[in-house]
């Protein structure tokens, strides 16, 4: 086995070189919504990234209209060549320093795409449909509209769409890497032509719950992560038992404000019992400090007979994180090898070569660019191996999970999170299999199994050591941790959950989150 993987890793390093060249630059930073004033959307650019003083002749730039999933413009990008940064950037009369100048309110909002291709603008005339032949890079945008527009042409059946006013500032906004060329894509300040903020910072949000019972303390405050420029986002659940008016609501600071609110709230006429309502937060201080707590509140009056008002504090902490995919932060989280008769991608199909899936887990509260990971799968009584390469922007939140199926159409998973195989067959063996995760240069997870037998000795790779049933998986309970127990769909205690928390049928929430500081 240990020859076969060093083998095959040797084909894939040499492919790799040989391609180099051709896959140097991608798509590193576009702003398709721009401010209106002077004129409507005047500031809009593309940059690119390769190496410095590196020619982008051969290459073409299209973009695709999400209205008949289309192309409407394509750009030859012949003569070009990056400057001593990497840098090639196209654009309106607005942005200084262009080395491809288009005409103001061209680029349109979305939900749109923008392609790389090797080959010229004549392949692409307007009306031409997506392809994966020839595709360096890819990003599918939207600035706030509903993503409906079936991307399948760019060469797999699930995508993600990256939304501009992700943090309702689209018009102020661009769409950068974070960092430069290989990282995800998250709105962020506009920096054309120049490094996309690089830190990735950690957030801690903690709060305290006003004494009393929850009838004397009707609101409960939760938070949920978000990728933006010092910008999260918290939700009040009404935890009462009856609705409620909430007649005002307050964020702010003690000494001296601290928090603001990015929006300004709309609050429901009546918040149902459970109802959360979610709203964007940012700091006061234009230059937010890392290793600095940070203070505030939030003030209430409602319509609770009990408690007409109250007050829940506060507090933040920033710290410097890395994004570094070390050795065991991801984990080989839960195999499902014989899906039987379940419907596991949810496609409404029990096609079950197609049920068949891997599930990844971040042990980390950091997340990861996993665009370029690949997950290889050798079977145990055969020497076929089978492998899946993340795509362009593929990201796994901290302590979030991300799902690859042997096929089908993975349907109401969250944004980004399902992947599939364009090929619909069966690859995971039920007899045994051994899977390799790597980031393309270092193992990230291995997981052995073999039925029938309790130690498969391979070294750098976890013993599964048990054995799923038909319709069941098998997965690391905790999440993360090298220990494997059967799960069974329907069993309350144990079962499966592709996508989701092996702690419970209901998973446990995660406590810390993240934010992007500059």
């Amino acid at each position: 086995m240990r020859s076969f993987l060093s083998y095959f890793t040797g084909i894939v390093a040499a492919m790799l070189l040989c391609t180099s060249a051709m896959a140097a630059f991608v798509i590193n930073e576009f702003d398709s919504d721009t401010p209106n004033t002077p004129s409507t959307d005047y500031a809009e650019f593309i940059e690119l990234k390769g190496d410095p003083g590196e020619s982008a002749n051969g290459l073409v730039l299209v973009w695709f209209n999400g209205s008949g999933v289309v192309s409407y413009n394509a750009i030859d990008l012949d003569g070009l060549t990056a400057d001593a940064n990497g840098y090639i950037l196209l654009g309106t009369t607005a942005i200084a320093g262009c080395d491809y100048t288009f005409n103001g309110n061209t680029l349109q909002n979305g939900e749109d795409a923008i392609a790389l291709y090797t080959g010229d603008a004549t392949d692409f005339p307007n009306g031409t449909t997506p392809k994966s032949a020839n595709r360096i890079d890819h990003v599918i945008y939207e600035t706030g509209a509903d993503a409906n527009a079936d991307w399948s042409g760019f060469g797999y059946p699930t995508w993600t769409v990256i939304d501009e006013n992700q943090f309702a500032n689209g018009a102020n906004q661009s769409v950068a890497r974070n960092p430069d060329k290989t990282g995800a894509f998250v709105a962020s300040t506009p920096t054309p032509r120049g490094a996309n903020p690089l830190p990735w910072y950690q957030v801690t949000l903690g709060w305290t719950t006003p004494a009393g019972s929850l009838a004397a303390a009707p609101l409960r405050v939760n938070q949920s992560m978000a990728l933006g420029q010092s910008l999260f986002t918290i939700t009040i659940q009404n935890m009462s038992g009856t609705p409620l008016t909430i007649n005002t609501f307050v964020l702010d600071g003690t000494s001296s404000p601290q928090f603001s609110l990015a929006t300004t709230p709309t609050l429901p006429t009546s918040l149902a019992v459970a109802q959360s309502v979610a709203f964007v937060v940012g700091f006061q201080e234009t230059d937010v400090s890392v290793n600095k707590v940070y203070s505030g509140s939030i003030s209430y009056t409602c319509d609770s007979p009990t408690t007409p008002s109250g007050t829940i504090p506060l507090s933040a902490e920033l710290v410097r994180v890395t994004q570094t995919a070390l050795a065991g932060a991801v984990k080989i989280n839960e195999i499902c090898y014989n899906p039987g008769t379940v419907d596991h991608n949810n496609d409404g199909s029990t096609a079950n070569q197609n049920d068949e899936f891997v599930e990844l887990y971040n042990t980390k509260t950091s997340p990861f660019a996993i665009e370029g990971w690949e997950l290889t799968i050798r079977n145990g009584d055969s020497p076929t191996s089978y492998s899946f390469v993340f795509p362009t922007g593929a990201t796994i939140d901290g302590n979030g999970f991300v799902i690859m199926f042997s096929g089908g159409t993975p349907t109401g998973f969250a944004p980004g999170t399902a992947f599939a195989r364009t090929l619909s067959q069966a690859i995971i063996r039920n007899v045994g299999a051994l899977l390799d995760l790597s980031d393309g240069t270092t193992r990230i997870d291995g997981v052995a199994y073999l039925v029938g037998e309790d130690n498969p000795d391979v070294d750098g790779f976890t013993n599964m050591g048990v054995s799923s049933i038909a319709g069941g998986s098998v997965g690391r309970r905790p999440d993360g941790v090298n220990s494997f127990r059967a799960f069974a769909p329907g069993d309350a205690n144990r079962p499966t959950t592709p996508c989701a928390s092996n702690n419970a049928a209901s998973g446990i929430p995660a406590r810390n989150w993240q934010i992007y500081a500059d």
